[in-house]
Parts: C-alpha cells; sequence; structure tokens
C-alpha cells in the first residue's frame, strides 16, 4: 500500500517509506524508521521502522469527480485454454482463438481504422484472460476469478469461451449466478442447449445439428447402415454421441458396439479391440483433436485402417488426421470423412483473413515469449508449465491460414457482445450495463459476422444456440492422403436438400475404390480331401469344389454374391490314395495336415 493513497481501516498495513509526509488518515506505528532498504530507501520489513494504520475515525470529505459516462468502459472476460490439466500446452489452434479474441477488441477500441468505426463510438472495451484449460475444476476457478476478481473486484460484464464443453458448463452455472453473459466460440455440447443456462449463448452450433450431419452422411454418402462408435467420457463427447446415435437410429444405421475411453488415455489397446470385435468397418469417433492424435496412431499399428475400415468424426478427427498428413502419414487412412464446421465465402471473411495474416507471430523470438498483456497485467503469450517461473514456455500463433475453424467464431463472439451492449446504449432508458438486459440484448441480436449470420435462438429447448449460418463442410480424405471437400451440408427435411455436392468424387479406402463389406470378413478355413483315381469323374469332383469356393469368394460375378458375403474361404488338398478308402490312421495324419496347413479347420469335404 502506498501511503499517498487513501487506506482501507485496518491495522499491519505492507511497510512504506520511512519519510512521510503521510496522510491525515494514516497514523505511524512502532519505532521510528531505521536501516531502509540501502538501494530503494523503502523499508522492507528486514531493517525494522515504521508500519501504517488508518484512523477508523477519520472520514475525510471525498473528493469530487464528474461521474464516468455511461458505459464508457466494458470489461471483457476471456475464458480460453493455454493448458490441459496435466499442464501440457494446447494445440496452436487455442493461440489463434486467444488472437482473433484480441483482435476484435481493438479493432472495435480503434476508431480510425476503418473496421466497425461505428461500433461502440464512446467506449473503451478492456480484455481480463484467465485459462480454463478444458477442464471443468479449472474453468470453474477460471470463470470465478473474471467474474468476482477481475479488475480490482467489478468483475467482467461478459464472458468470452470457454473451448471445451465441459470447462463452459462449469462456467455456465456461475455466470447464471453472476448475472452475466457468456458467448462461447467453440463448446458444441447438446447439453448448453435450453433454458438450463439462461445466460449462455454460443456463436458455433450445437452437435444435436452435427450428429445428424454425421448420420445422414454416413447413411447416405457412405451407403452404410452398420457402425461402432467410440467417444471419450466428458459432457462434450457423451453428449455428441447420445445425439449422433439417436439421429443414427432414425436414419435406419445399427450400432453394432459402443465403445468409451477416459479423456487423455494414452493406451486404446482395449477399445480398438473392443471396436475390432464389433466386426464393423466404419468407425463413428466423437473425441478431442489431442485424444484422436493417439487413437488415429494406434489404430495404424493395429492395423484398423486400410482397404477394410472407414473412420468418420467431426472436427477433433479432422484437426488429428490433418497434423498426421502434415507428417506424410495420413494416405493409410484414406476414405476417411469429417464433418466440419463451415464459414461461407464472403467478403466480411476475406477482410478478416487478410488483416490477421498482417498481424505480427505471437510466438517470440526463440528465446523470449511475447511480452503482452491483457489489461491487468496477465501475460498472454507465456505459461509457467513446471512451476519454474524463470523458464515460461511461449504460446503463441503465427496468424498464416489455414488457422482453427473456432478462431473466426471467436472473433464473432466479441462483436456479438460489442452489439449488445450498442442496442443497451441506444436505449434512452438505460444508464448502466445490467446483466439482464444485457443478456435479453444478446438474444436479439442479429448481425453479419466474418462466420456468416448471426443470431441466437430464444427457445427455451434451443436458447442461446445460434440460429443463423449454421452450415458444414464435409470433408474426405483422397488417394493422396489430403484433405478434400466433397460439399457442404446444412440442416434440412432429406439429404437432397441438406447436402450440397460440389462435383468431387468420393474416395473409399479401396484401391479400386469400391464399396467395403459392411462387416470385416471373416475366414473359413475348409479342407479338401480329393482322391488319387484313374477315374476322370472323381478327379472332377475335386476341380469343381476348388471352383465353386472361388466362385463364392469372388463378391462381383454375379454368381452366389449373396452367400456369405462378409467372409473368405480359404482351402487346402490332401490326396487320400488311390480307393478314396484309406484306413483310418492314414486319413487321420491327412487331417494333421490340413489342420496345420490351414492353422485350423471349420469343415472338411471328402473324401468321394
Amino acid at each position: 500500500m502506498s501511503p499517498f493513497s487513501p487506506c482501507e481501516p485496518q491495522s499491519g498495513c505492507p511497510p512504506v517509506a520511512c519519510d512521510g509526509p503521510y496522510p491525515p488518515w494514516c497514523v505511524v506505528e512502532s519505532l521510528p524508521c531505521a536501516d531502509p532498504d540501502p538501494d530503494s530507501g523503502i523499508n522492507t520489513g528486514l531493517y525494522g521502522g515504521n508500519w501504517i494504520h488508518c484512523e477508523p475515525e477519520y472520514s475525510p470529505t471525498p473528493p469530487s469527480y464528474p461521474p464516468p459516462p455511461p458505459f464508457a468502459v466494458v470489461r471483457i472476460g476471456a475464458l480460453l485454454p493455454r493448458q490441459l490439466p496435466s499442464g501440457e500446452l494446447m494445440h496452436l489452434g487455442r493461440a489463434e482463438d486467444l488472437t482473433s479474441v484480441l483482435m476484435a477488441i481493438q479493432e472495435i477500441n480503434n476508431k480510425t481504422d476503418g473496421v466497425a468505426d461505428d461500433l461502440l463510438p464512446n467506449t473503451q472495451l478492456l480484455l481480463s484472460y484467465r485459462d480454463s484449460r478444458c477442464d471443468p475444476d479449472f474453468g470453474f476457478d477460471a470463470a470465478y476469478e473474471l467474474l468476482r476478481r477481475a479488475f480490482g473486484g467489478a468483475g467482467v460484464h461478459a464472458l468470452i469461451g470457454a473451448f471445451c464443453s465441459s470447462a463452459s458448463i462449469s462456467a455456465a452455472r456461475l455466470s447464471a449466478l453472476a448475472d452475466t453473459p457468456q458467448v462461447s466460440h467453440a463448446s458444441t455440447s447438446p447439453d448448453l442447449s435450453g433454458d438450463d443456462f439462461p445466460f449462455f449463448a454460443r456463436v458455433i452450433s450445437s452437435d444435436s445439428l452435427l450428429s445428424v450431419g454425421l448420420a445422414e452422411t454416413t447413411r447416405n454418402l457412405l451407403g452404410i447402415k452398420r457402425v461402432a462408435t467410440i467417444a471419450c467420457t466428458d459432457a462434450y463427447c457423451t453428449a455428441g454421441m447420445a445425439a449422433f446415435e439417436a439421429a443414427a437410429s432414425a436414419q435406419g444405421i445399427t450400432v453394432l458396439e459402443s465403445v468409451r475411453f477416459e479423456n487423455g488415455q494414452s493406451n486404446f489397446g482395449e477399445p480398438l479391440a473392443a471396436l475390432h470385435a464389433s466386426r464393423a468397418t466404419v468407425f463413428v469417433a466423437i473425441v478431442h483433436s489431442q485424444d484422436a492424435a493417439r487413437l488415429l496412431e494406434q489404430a495404424l499399428d493395429l492395423r484398423l485402417v486400410g482397404p477394410k475400415y472407414t473412420w468418420v468424426g467431426e472436427y477433433g478427427m479432422f484437426e488429428a488426421a490433418r497434423v498426421l498428413g502434415d507428417h506424410g502419414v495420413l494416405e493409410p487412412f484414406r476414405g476417411m470423412l469429417a464433418i466440419t464446421n463451415s464459414i461461407a465465402p464472403s467478403v466480411a471473411y476475406d477482410g478478416y483473413a487478410s488483416r490477421k495474416r498482417a498481424r505480427p507471430s505471437t510466438l517470440g523470438d526463440g528465446t523470449n515469449c511475447d511480452p503482452a498483456e491483457d489489461d491487468e497485467g496477465h501475460k498472454l503469450w507465456s505459461v509457467d508449465t513446471d512451476e519454474n517461473a524463470m523458464a515460461p514456455r511461449c504460446f503463441g500463433a503465427n496468424n498464416q491460414f489455414p488457422e482453427s475453424v473456432y478462431a473466426s467464431r471467436a472473433y464473432d463472439a466479441v462483436y456479438a457482445v460489442a452489439h449488445a451492449v450498442q442496442a443497451l446504449v441506444d436505449d434512452p432508458l438505460v444508464q448502466r450495463i445490467d446483466g439482464d438486459a444485457l443478456m435479453a440484448a444478446l438474444l436479439a441480436v442479429r448481425f453479419d459476422g466474418v462466420t456468416g449470420k448471426v443470431s441466437f435462438s430464444s427457445e427455451p429447448a434451443t436458447l442461446g444456440d445460434r440460429a443463423g449460418g449454421v452450415l458444414y463442410d464435409v470433408m474426405n480424405v483422397n488417394a493422396s492422403g489430403a484433405w478434400v471437400k466433397l460439399g457442404t451440408w446444412q440442416p434440412a427435411d432429406n439429404w437432397e436438400q441438406s447436402f450440397a455436392g460440389n462435383g468431387q468424387a468420393l474416395t473409399r479406402p479401396t484401391p479400386d475404390n469400391s464399396k467395403p463389406p459392411e462387416l470385416a470378413g471373416d475366414t473359413l478355413r475348409v479342407g479338401v480331401f480329393c482322391d488319387i483315381s484313374p477315374w476322370f469323374i472323381v478327379y472332377e469332383k475335386c476341380q469343381h469344389v476348388m471352383h465353386i469356393i472361388d466362385r463364392i469368394n469372388d463378391k462381383k460375378d454375379g454368381f452366389l454374391d449373396d452367400l456369405l458375403p462378409d467372409h473368405t474361404l480359404f482351402y487346402s488338398m490332401v490326396q487320400t490314395g488311390t480307393t478314396g478308402c484309406a484306413e483310418s490312421e492314414a486319413i487321420r495324419r491327412q487331417f494333421d495336415q490340413l489342420y496345420s496347413d490351414l492353422n485350423g479347420v471349420v469343415a472338411t469335404i471328402g473324401p468321394f
């Protein structure tokens, strides 16, 4: 505490300079100042000396200041992840999200840059940042800091974030208690829809819509009726997969196996074994990108990729597979499908992208992290991940494209709040920011953002969900191991109305691009006893058996194609002798030979 500032009534204030003068409401206690710090002249407490406390009876007339104009300052809290709960740094895309939040605030505050100069012309947006860590507990603590302690206890007027749905759910419970609007750019869990979270809104669509897109694409584009599913156990994955399985049932798709794993799980051997045991050849995954990367790498090791298997997923799978592609290992996943949030081409988006590319990198110089801070003095681009404050790790972005699909939505989230505040400014009956009024204004917002038309549902069941500009890209890994866009999907009454193809052909996992079987083919091992006989008709019987087996295995020749469509017959032949009635011991030896040749048999044919 400075001795030249008004004190709170207390004793035991921090050590102060010895050489006054002190305001009249501060009383010096203890001995006169002795041995102040030789460098600063400040008593550090190591050398003895003065302490001050406030005289409770002293009540000076407070200075008269003109009241600040209404809406002069709007305090924004950014609830975004830099680290995982383990301390591991998040994907680069999360730095891109924070960059877009910062960019939007700076553009709104700058009234001469030609960008939104008429939006809140007399208002300054202030930013306070906290790390949600993609975790419900960390998200709760970070939200509390922003709502109750940021800006000297004044708190923020609105929250931007969180990224992960589990963190958003924790924060949304607090924001409802604090009557503070929260706008997420990335939390898609259907659990966040509706009036259970009356102060929550999002500029990204709910997974209840994306899950319908996944189901329709699986049924109509792939032509598949049987799948196995895999998902993590947090709020995002659990609600998203429940929505997919309901949508799949409506499409006539049977889920053969539904597998779950813990967030952050390192070994996927057991979940992948369960997928394999299901005999499904199409796996639908709803996972976070950091888990998806490990899942796909281990699926590759276990050969659950390649010509028989197709992986289908949403943005987590898309982002993880894109990283695999950067390392040149995506080709084995040819045929993979992903549904991701799309942005329709527009002048607004092109302008946003151009301005963001022009921003300097925040990755640091290789030795030092970028020094930028929020308006409370918190570092934005450095984080201490090993509890060593002298060696922070850098967290930043180079602002190049393609960028995270969530970054532009983070930008629009800030603008949604700004437009809502502008509505209050324009109302002559409103003189201050009230949480209820701000939330009502937010739900009424309509504007053309960089991600399309932004508006929110006011229906109780979908309260706060994005209502305009909902569009998804349907992406496919081609034969070269690159993502290509097949078209777009949006909610509609039927597949013909919802899917708009762009002429790009679907790539399947098979070498000839044919549709693979829906069930992994089991092998049936058949032994054939053939007689050595001078009679041609006896030998011909053996030839007929082998010919029939070959025809059954060929699923495209029009002959018995529906017989054992998911199986392959393997056979081996032994000769039994000239009569076909060899002694039992000889037959036993020949059966043992068949069993060894085929590693077991399920049936034998002959002798004849």
